[in-house]
């Protein structure tokens, strides 16, 4: 049983993080001004040409990255269950 606790507690942090980082990137996206700055945000080539190409590089990887969450979260809770029911083998 504490077996199975860790594996959702594992799986779920990262999920956790993943849509946590995407709705702050969506929601408040990082501004043009602080490029540099330590938050969740998307820094590519193209996205640094300008401050419009930059905003809708940051409202782009919000939604990605939120969509990714989801999608972790969905597939992780089967894959702990087969996990649990081999490890219990």
């Amino acid at each position: 049983m504490k077996r199975i606790i860790f594996f959702y507690v594992i799986t779920s942090v990262f999920s956790g993080m993943m849509l946590i980082s995407g709705i702050v990137a969506l929601k408040c996206p990082l501004r043009w001004q602080h490029k540099k700055a330590s938050y969740p945000h998307y820094e590519g080539r193209i996205a640094l040409q300008n401050e419009t190409m930059w905003n809708y590089a940051q409202k782009l990887f919000g939604r990605m990255q939120l969509m990714m969450g989801m999608i972790q979260l969905l597939l992780e809770t089967p894959e702990v269950i087969l996990m649990n029911k081999i490890c219990a083998v």
